[in-house]
Parts: C-alpha cells; structure tokens; sequence
C-alpha cells in the first residue's frame, strides 16, 4: 500500500477556493487579480511591528472582509489594493511629482485594470506622500505637496468622504491594525493608538453601514473588543467602546 505524501498548502489555492460559491467565476479572476498585484507590490516589505511580510496584511483585511460577510468583489479587490498607492512604488511615484498628477495616475490605472469604483477606493484610502521643505527643497502648498501633518489631514479629509465601500475596507484595515497593535510602535504609543482608532470608528461606520450594515456592526465590535483587550492588557484607562 502506498501513502500519498501531503500536498504542501498554497495560501493562494485555498484562498481562491474559499471564493467559490459565493462569487462568480469572473469576480473571482478580478480578486485574485488585485491578490497578484498586491502580492508583487509588496515583495521585500515587512510590517514594522510582526516583523512578517507586509502582503499578510491586505490579504488579513480582506479575509476579515469576508468573515463579515462581505460580497462584493470590488470590496475585496479594494483590500487588496488598499495601501499599494501610499506604501510601494508600484505607481512610480518620485518625490517631485505632483500630487494631483500622481493620484490621477493611480485613478486611471486601477481604473483600467479593475473599474472605476476599485479607482475610487484605492485613492480615498490613500495618505499622499509627504515632504520635508528643507531637505527636499519644496515647498508644501497642501495641493500637490504636503508635509507630513498636512498629508494625515488630507487623509482624513478623503476619509470624511469615501464612498460605504471605502469606509468598510478602512474598518477591515482598523480591525486588522487593532489585533496587531504592539508597544513598541515607533510613530504612536498605545493610547494613542487606541484613541485614534476610537474616533474613527464612528465615522467609518456611519458612511459604511449605508450600504453595509450588517457587516459595519459586526467590524465595528470586534474592533471594540480588541481595544478593550488592549486596554487591559496594558493596564490603559478604558475608553468606550459604544458604536
């Protein structure tokens, strides 16, 4: 009798396969699609805080997605996609381009490979590249080139405005972010971090549970019930965690 040796697992097969039933072949070739781009974007980048590669995190955001019961394949590719425009160069950017000129190019890509909604949320997701005027030799206008705290108000401004499909993405990503926060974040300290998250969650969830409302509550608790766990794991004051 002869033993069959197990097949080694390939995340992307059983990704793939997961998909079936719940979308059609066609949306599932998009998906898997956005899964190639992201994956190649990212090569050579790690999460700062896991140390693990950075594709674990849209590919996380979409699996949360998914779990929530998300089915809309522009959704799932715009997980995907979300931090391939603010965090590779798979768009080319250089630091002296414009950031009108930048983002209407990343517009008009996604556009082309996906459609115009995958467009829309890959850019209301997207912080714009930041400057330092005296090293750099430019100066800021809050148009096309931004210092860094004038780029983090940008974001919040496209955040204000995103469609219900970017605002869900955000909330997977928030979800993800909160599940992996660690002390020893460079940029932000835990409460921070955590008061952050707070605050943007009531926003997200109002412009997503337009047309996601089932899926925002269900985001929405566990991300409340992470920071609550985080809270208490760290001894922090709690906040409220009251959608």
């Amino acid at each position: 009798m002869t033993l069959e040796r197990p097949r080694p697992s390939n995340p992307k097969t059983e990704f793939r396969e997961s998909l079936n039933g719940w979308f059609s072949e066609k949306d599932i070739r998009q998906i898997m699609k956005s899964w190639t781009l992201a994956s190649l974007a990212h090569v050579g980048q790690f999460r700062k805080t896991t140390k693990e590669p950075f594709f674990v995190h849209p590919l996380s955001v979409a699996n949360e997605l998914l779990a929530a019961g998300i089915r809309d394949a522009d959704v799932i590719c715009g997980a995907f996609l979300h931090d391939t425009a603010e965090d590779t160069l798979l768009f080319g950017y250089e630091k002296t381009m414009r950031y009108t000129e930048y983002i209407q190019g990343v517009w008009e890509f996604v556009a082309e490979e996906f459609n115009p909604d995958v467009a829309d949320m890959v850019v209301s997701l997207t912080e714009p590249p930041s400057i330092d005027e005296e090293k750099d030799g430019i100066v800021a206008d809050e148009v096309d080139f931004f210092t860094k705290a004038q780029a983090k108000k940008k974001k919040e401004d496209l955040l204000e405005h995103a469609t219900p499909k970017g605002a869900i993405i955000k909330l997977g990503d928030r979800l993800h972010n909160s599940k992996t926060f660690y002390k020893d974040d460079e940029h932000l300290t835990p409460k921070e971090k955590i008061a952050e998250t707070r605050k943007l969650v009531p926003m997200l969830a109002e412009i997503a549970s337009q047309e996601y409302p089932e899926a925002t509550e269900i985001l929405v608790a566990q991300i409340y019930a992470a920071l609550d766990d985080m809270e208490a794991e760290w001894h922090l004051s709690p906040g409220k965690s009251n959608a």
